[in-house]
Parts: structure tokens; C-alpha cells; sequence
């Protein structure tokens, strides 16, 4: 990779963080469990704001927290998505897809940015005459991506004969543990919901050298489980208190995960994690909104002249399905988002520390080329 299109990767890898953190504390407006991919998310808006004008690009971009360059944007996310692949040891996917209604014309510039520096796949539908049909055509090929993980990605009625452009992005993760947990020690154990409210939930135990960070800022402590090949981490903030999270969450923005990894101390950690699975579908219309993007969804002042001279071009529909599981032997998480138009010193201390993920704790998966968070939730058991 050339110095250039590091520096890109580097400053949309930060961008990425701090809109992953703020679109989390919007999610976090409703209760229950958190999971979505930032990454799939931007890729897809910065695919869309490569084709928009005047304020709906510039909300986009502030949105986004990405720099008015837009040379170095692309670089940076053509070196996500080249960056972003499987190794003998595990499975990455990332790909983009463009609809578009065969009768629409879209400009040459966009396809051109849209094939070369997103390595997005254009493809012509029928939306006026078979909407419906085309809708599943969409479907099976998020399907394909995230190996039967997110299905339907666009609901009946998502899909009309006015649809004239479909952006999606799926991105697909499988990777094993470097250090898999022994089933055997495999417990039903309490996890605190709140302090006084338990559930019984199914508690993985191990111990073993991990990335370990206490952080007193934060109140929290920090561990970094490496998969098999060392491209990919699970990253966990845990509360030092069972009712610490929200006190954790206030200080968020002050971080930078990618800088915390570096900084962890390479410590034998008595690890106790819960098995968990979540599924999540998110209508991000009004999130975006609450972000400041909010030209785009507005018929009259949506301005998408860079991808087709064609008048009224808008955004009706932002949604994302999200999946994650989380076991003895390692992960499997799966994302869709569709838009309708490493570790340091070693320091051995004489007593293992005790990292005890018995109450909720937000977690990234986050990948050791970009130093991006792919993935990002909050373990509850609330819901």
C-alpha cells in the first residue's frame, strides 16, 4: 500500500470511529441490545455522496465526519475494500452493489467512481415494470454475500416502480478464536441487567495472555481477544461497576479504540464472557437526521445531480440488518446495508487479571489493517 492511500486509510479509519460513536449513542436511545456495522453503513453514504451536490453533499460528508477531499476519500475507501478480504484463516467479505432501473440514466463520472474506487458491481432492473421481482433479486444477492445470514434485507413495499437506484453494501465476518474457549467450562451463570435484576445467561471461562488496559478515565477496563491469523480483534469496554455503563458511555467520545489496542499490555487475563447472539434490523432514516444528513430524504431539496441529470432524485429508505454470534469457538457476524435511491510490552504480574464480563459491556470488531471497527454493539440481555 503506497503512503498516500495510507494516510487516506488512516484518516477514514478515524473518521469511522467517531461517527460509529455517535450514530451508537443514538441507537442507544432504545432499550435492548446494540449491533450494527459503521463501516457498511459509510461505505454506502460515501458511495451516495460521490454523486451528490451542493448542501446534501456537504451534510453527508460532516455527517460523516470525513474531510471536503474528495480524492482522498475514495483512496481511503478503495483501500478499505481492498484491504478488507479473507486469509486461509478466516472469512472477510465486503462488496458493493448498484441498481439501477434500466430505463434511468446514470452519469458515466459516477459509475466510473461507483466500479473503480468502491469496486461496487452495477447491474440494470426492472423496478417500473417489476418492482417486485426486482426486489428479490436484491435480496438473494445479500443473501449470497452474507451466507444466508441477512434475509430480506428490503421488506414488501420498500421497492416501488418509482425506485430508480438501489446503493448496498454487505459485509460478512467468520473467524475462529486464537484462543478458543473449553465448552466444558461452559456455565449457566448470572449476568446483571441492572443491579438488582439477573439473568441467566450461558458463561464462557478462559486464561490465557490478552491485550489488557485498565482505563481509569472511563471507569473501565479494556480487553483485546485476537482470531486465528491476528487481522482481526474482538475489543471489549467493560464498566468497572455492574451500573457503570452509562457513566462509561458519556466518556466514549474521548477515545480512540485503534490507540487503546497499541497501548494494551500483553497480561494473562482470567476472561469470563457470555455466549450471545443478536439480530438487529435498523430503519436509519431518522438516526441520519438526528446526524445532520438530512437534505438527501427530502424530495425538493435532495440534489443527486452528479448521478443523473434526472430531476426529484432522493433518498427513500436507509435500512440495515445486522447479525452477530459470539461462542466457545469464535464469531460470525454479517451486516447488509441497503440505501434506496497490535498488542505491546510484555508484562507478566504474579496474579492473572480478572476480566468479568457479568454485566453489559459494548464491544468492536475491529480489523488489525484498517484499525476500523467493522462491527460495534452493546451486550445488554435486556430485551
Amino acid at each position: 500500500m503506497s503512503e498516500s492511500d495510507q494516510k487516506a486509510l488512516e484518516v477514514i479509519a478515524s473518521s469511522s470511529q467517531r461517527f460509529g460513536l455517535k450514530l451508537y449513542k443514538i441507537l442507544r436511545e432504545n432499550p435492548g441490545n446494540v449491533f450494527f456495522s459503521p463501516t457498511s453503513l459509510e461505505v454506502v453514504l460515501a458511495l451516495a455522496h460521490m454523486g451528490a451536490k451542493g448542501k446534501t453533499a456537504e451534510e453527508i460528508l460532516a455527517g460523516l465526519e470525513l474531510p471536503n477531499d474528495a480524492n482522498l476519500v475514495k483512496s481511503g475507501y478503495n483501500a478499505i475494500m481492498k484491504s478488507l478480504r479473507s486469509t486461509g484463516d478466516m472469512t472477510l467479505e465486503i462488496a458493493n452493489k448498484v441498481y439501477s432501473e434500466q430505463t434511468f440514466s446514470v452519469e458515466q463520472e459516477f459509475q466510473l467512481v461507483a466500479e473503480k474506487s468502491f469496486l461496487a458491481a452495477a447491474e440494470n432492473v426492472n423496478f417500473i415494470g417489476n418492482p417486485e421481482g426486482s426486489r428479490v433479486v436484491m435480496n438473494s444477492w445479500v443473501e449470497k454475500q452474507t451466507h444466508d445470514k441477512i434475509k430480506d434485507l428490503f421488506g414488501k413495499g420498500d421497492i416501488t416502480p418509482d425506485t430508480k437506484m438501489v446503493l448496498i453494501n454487505a459485509v460478512y465476518f467468520k473467524g475462529k478464536w486464537k484462543h478458543q474457549f473449553d465448552p466444558s467450562k461452559t456455565s449457566k451463570e448470572p449476568f446483571y441487567i441492572t443491579a438488582s435484576q439477573t439473568k441467566e445467561v450461558d458463561m464462557m471461562h478462559i486464561k490465557k495472555k490478552f491485550g489488557y488496559l485498565e482505563l481509569e478515565d472511563l471507569k473501565a477496563k479494556l480487553l483485546v481477544m485476537p482470531y486465528i491469523g491476528d487481522s482481526m480483534f474482538m475489543v471489549i469496554l467493560l464498566p468497572n461497576e455492574v451500573d457503570g455503563l452509562q457513566e462509561m458511555e458519556k466518556k466514549l467520545h474521548s477515545i480512540n479504540i485503534a490507540d487503546l489496542m497499541k497501548r494494551a499490555d500483553h497480561v494473562e487475563v482470567e476472561v469470563t464472557l457470555p455466549r450471545f447472539k443478536i439480530e438487529t434490523t435498523i430503519d436509519l432514516v431518522e438516526p441520519l437526521q438526528k446526524l445532520g444528513v438530512r437534505s438527501m430524504f427530502d424530495p425538493e431539496f435532495a440534489d443527486f445531480s452528479g448521478i443523473s441529470k434526472e430531476k426529484g432524485l432522493y433518498v427513500s429508505k436507509v435500512v440495515q440488518k445486522a447479525f452477530i454470534e459470539v461462542n466457545e469457538e469464535g464469531s460470525e457476524a454479517a451486516a447488509a446495508t441497503g440505501l434506496a435511491i497490535m498488542l505491546c510490552s510484555l508484562v507478566i504480574p504474579p496474579v492473572p487479571e480478572v476480566f468479568r464480563a457479568d454485566h453489559s459491556f459494548i464491544f468492536f470488531l475491529m480489523n488489525g489493517v484498517t484499525l476500523s471497527a467493522l462491527f460495534q454493539g452493546l451486550v445488554t440481555f435486556s430485551d
